[in-house]
């Protein structure tokens, strides 16, 4: 979606090149004292590592970008008229059916599909599901949102179409995660290097940045319709954990569900095709 109004004083690639700097700069320095006995250390290396795409795309937007794109940028934080009532449902109910679809693949196979990743402690006491919701939402969607989707998509979409834009995302997305892969104790970590489970990681960040952009879109451009989903997608994530074969499936049902997305929206915009009269 081309944003004609969008000021163009920051090229496209300099926020994620930015962003991938300041997070691998932290993050390797995290890589290589979680072999030794700095745990306070590691713990604050990934945290500010973690804050990168959030603090360059503040940088950028105080030093580059106009008031009114500022102005425009806090808006789509808070604004939750933005969003369509039919589009909080797709937010919230779409990582359930991709990871539902999953586990009942898995299950009707003869597999376990899920099962519960935490204590039911958490689910039956409301103030310890509260305080696991605001660690993983501050923790992630937050700082990534603000920069992934609230400037550096805009600013990739200033120059190429939606769908480019979201290939292109998707990549800087996976590259940025890389380091994670190297820090003990991450979920990353957990995942093992050159693993399948790796390379699904990866590679699924790639249709998940067309989702991700079919929704933003859709929803003018909503910097909280991204927070949202991303923090169902990781909410879900941290509560349930797939079995291996349903984590491959996963990735198929969120590859199809991209592949969906592309047939029937326009290319330029990720917007409904409107059909010629």
């Amino acid at each position: 979606m081309r944003q004609d109004s969008f000021e163009r004083t920051a090229k496209p690639l300099t926020y994620f090149f930015y962003s991938l700097s300041w997070s691998w700069f932290f993050w390797l320095g995290a890589a290589w004292l979680s072999r030794t006995e700095e745990p306070e250390l590691v713990r604050l290396l990934h945290f500010l590592g973690g804050a990168g795409p959030l603090l360059m795309a503040l940088l950028l937007l105080y030093t580059r970008e106009s008031s009114l794109t500022r102005r425009d940028f806090w808006l789509r934080v808070i604004d939750w008229r933005r969003i369509r009532a039919p589009w909080y449902l797709v937010i919230l109910g779409l990582p359930l059916l991709t990871a539902g679809t999953a586990a009942g693949l898995d299950y009707l196979l003869g597999g376990e599909g899920l099962k519960l990743e935490v204590t039911p402690d958490i689910l039956t006491h409301p103030l310890l599901l509260l305080r696991f919701s605001f660690f993983i939402l501050i923790f992630g969607p937050v700082p990534e949102e603000l920069g992934w989707r609230g400037y550096g998509l805009d600013k990739l979409q200033a120059e190429y179409s939606a769908l480019p834009a979201s290939f292109l995302l998707g990549t800087f997305w996976a590259l940025w995660h890389l380091p994670l892969f190297w820090i003990q104790g991450t979920y990353q970590a957990g995942l093992g290097i050159g693993t399948v489970s790796f390379w699904l990681f990866l590679l699924e960040l790639i249709p998940l940045a067309v989702i991700f952009t079919w929704i933003y879109n859709n929803c003018h451009r909503s910097i909280l319709a991204a927070i949202l989903l991303h923090f169902m997608v990781n909410f879900n994530g941290e509560l349930l954990a797939l079995s291996a074969r349903a984590d491959r499936f996963e990735f198929g049902v969120v590859c199809l569900i991209a592949i969906l997305i592309i047939h029937k929206t326009d290319a330029a915009t990720l917007l409904r095709k409107i059909s010629a009269s």
